[in-house]
């Protein structure tokens, strides 16, 4: 037998889990982990109760079984990354029950600079989601990767984002990464491979949803990042579980305020402090202590030096520019004050730069920089 079939058999026995499996891995040294446990009969190894429930695995096909596993995972690109490679997780490995091993699909990195979960329920207001557009272009910044579980409302829409905004952007499910759930979401998933994100799972190939492996889903997203975001939230549910895994694992959690009575779990995480308050990326950034560069900023700054921009066109997009103000919608008589274009020039150029896709009207003569 080699390694690998040996690890998937230990995970496979019910109730050995993570902790002790890693306790009979110890005994091997680092560098020899892989030989000795190709080497090793696995009976040799276990007490008496997990033995027996290891010869009947044996029985019912363990070996069949995880041939196909493994067949399934070559089929359909999907790696295994056992726990003493140099590319699992170093965030995962800081929680006590931390896998033995992930199921990786795509090349996303195991290990990013920043990483932030952003959760919540999975009919979002839509007050909620234009307030998550805006966040996420205000921390619009490449070296954060944006986690979520590719779940209806929120989640789904934070990967999306991150999509827009080219960031790379890491789904964490709840079965085998050899079907999609929802299926609704299988083009949503495919985009991120293509995209330096991917999908990553705990749970072997065949492994059906079941509402008992959300829970374990959920540690795994909260221990992969610095910071949990809840943008909205009921007062139970697996956004809170979430959060609430987060606080405990000493990560920074946030949740957006609501009103009192609705959906008010974002209200309840701040009221036990187990969540900060946030209401923009500003707030995020300042509490994070972080220093970015958003997208959006370094996309405005390329086109000031864009050589099919006139001179007015460059003026215009100054206004934005300067003071940081690149979130900011203008009213038309204040970019006609700022930038000291002729009035009678100034609906024209403004159009011009409509039609560039860089700027877009907003209604009531109010104009804002696009989020392309």
């Amino acid at each position: 037998m080699n390694y690998l079939f040996n690890l998937l058999a230990l995970n496979k026995i019910r109730g050995l889990g993570p902790v002790r499996i890693r306790q009979i891995i110890s005994q091997f040294e680092d560098n020899q982990i892989e030989k000795n446990l190709s080497e090793f009969n696995l009976s040799s190894i276990l007490s008496s109760s997990f033995r027996e429930e290891y010869y009947q695995l044996l029985k019912n096909g363990l070996e069949r079984n995880i041939q196909k596993e493994i067949e399934l995972c070559v089929n359909n690109k999907i790696r295994i990354i056992p726990f003493w490679s140099a590319e699992f997780p170093d965030r995962l490995k800081q929680i006590n029950d931390f896998p033995i091993l992930i199921y990786v699909k795509g090349e996303p990195i195991l290990n990013p600079a920043k990483s932030v979960a952003i959760v919540g329920t999975r009919k979002p207001s839509p007050i909620s989601l234009q307030w998550l557009e805006k966040f996420m272009e205000e921390i619009g910044d490449e070296e954060i990767q944006i986690i979520s579980g590719l779940a209806y409302g929120i989640d789904i829409q934070a990967h999306k984002n991150a999509l827009k905004l080219r960031q790379s952007t890491l789904a964490v499910m709840g079965h085998g990464l050899d079907q999609i759930y929802p299926r609704q979401h299988a083009k949503t998933s495919s985009e991120m491979i293509e995209s330096n994100g991917g999908l990553l799972s705990e749970m072997g190939t065949m492994t059906n949803l079941h509402p008992d492996l959300f829970p374990r889903r959920n540690r795994i997203i909260a221990a992969l990042s610095d910071a949990v975001i809840v943008v909205e939230s009921k007062v139970t549910g697996g956004s809170m579980s979430t959060a609430q895994l987060a606080h405990q694992y000493n990560r920074d959690v946030f949740a957006v305020p609501t009103l009192p009575n609705i959906k008010s779990g974002c209200n309840a995480l701040i009221k036990r402090n187990t969540a900060q308050l946030i209401e923009t990326g500003s707030d995020f950034i300042n509490y994070m202590g972080w220093n970015i560069q958003t997208n959006r900023t370094n996309r405005m700054r390329s086109n000031l030096f864009d050589n099919s921009l006139s001179q007015e066109h460059r003026q215009i997009l100054e206004i934005w520019e300067s003071n940081n103000q690149e979130h900011v919608s203008f009213h038309f008589d204040e970019i006609y004050k700022k930038s000291c274009i002729k009035m009678s020039r100034l609906p024209q150029i403004l159009l011009e730069l409509e039609l560039k896709g860089i700027i877009i009207h907003t209604g009531q003569k109010l104009f804002q920089l696009t989020s392309k």
